[in-house]
């Protein structure tokens, strides 16, 4: 199957939990590094920012939410260069893309397994870091996870049928839902074929989403969709 392409905006935009996490681990290691206390961070803004970057700090390093304005001050007085930082950015927009190419190159392996996947929380949740959901307004304090994704493929959720009546599973998001402009991006796993396509309602695909309540807290996973390919794979072929 084709390798599929990379969003420009994709470092940004795609699970953004996700690359929240990835921030908060660049950041609070070197803050270790440097020996930083978050007192000591919070002194360099001034007698009256103190108190607010100390509860941007917690925040930060409860989930990782960090706006823009502090996460430039922050990341000033840490000593990351804008170029570190993007390429952190860009180096999260890789692995997102080749996590996905990979996903869907194993369609057939990880479709096989789903069951097994859905019910081994190590490897349910594994961050899906492919899938692209930046609508505005909307977003999770969790990342969309591996286990999460096959069970919306395994009950008819997030796929579209195309002009030939091959089902597309859809692997990006993005728009506006106040303009009526959400976009649903697809593959069909069998060919590689990409569909893109206007979504007239929002709720059939984002509802699943946004309601999803893992029956165990999150916890990230030491596995990548990659690594899970290799183990799945040559069990898949032992078996077959």
């Amino acid at each position: 199957m084709p390798a599929l392409a990379m969003h420009q905006s994709y470092a940004v935009t795609d699970s953004q939990a996700a690359f929240r996490g990835e921030v908060r681990r660049c950041f609070e290691e070197r803050q270790r590094s440097l020996g930083l206390s978050d007192r000591q961070i919070a002194a360099s803004f001034g007698l009256f920012g103190r108190l607010g970057a100390r509860l941007a700090l917690e925040r930060f390093h409860r989930d990782g939410t960090l706006n823009d304005a502090f996460r430039v001050r922050l990341q000033a007085r840490l000593g990351i260069s804008d170029a570190e930082f993007a390429l952190l950015s860009d180096g999260f927009a890789r692995k997102a893309v080749a996590d996905r190419n990979c996903f869907f190159e194993n369609f057939g392996v990880f479709w096989h397994n789903r069951a097994r996947i859905i019910t081994t929380k190590s490897w349910s949740d594994v961050t899906f870091m492919g899938l692209e959901v930046n609508c505005r307004g909307f977003e999770r304090a969790f990342p969309l996870t591996l286990g999460e994704l096959l069970s919306y493929y395994d009950r008819g959720l997030w796929s579209l049928k195309t002009a030939k009546g091959e089902t597309a599973l859809i692997y990006a998001l993005s728009g506006e839902l106040s303009a009526g402009t959400l976009r649903a991006d697809a593959v069909v796993p069998q060919t590689g074929a990409l569909v893109h396509a206007q979504l007239r309602s929002a709720q059939a695909i984002l509802g699943p989403y946004l309601d999803y309540r893992p029956q165990e807290k999150f916890t990230p996973s030491c596995w990548t969709v990659r690594s899970l390919a290799r183990v799945l794979s040559t069990d898949f072929r032992m078996k077959f």
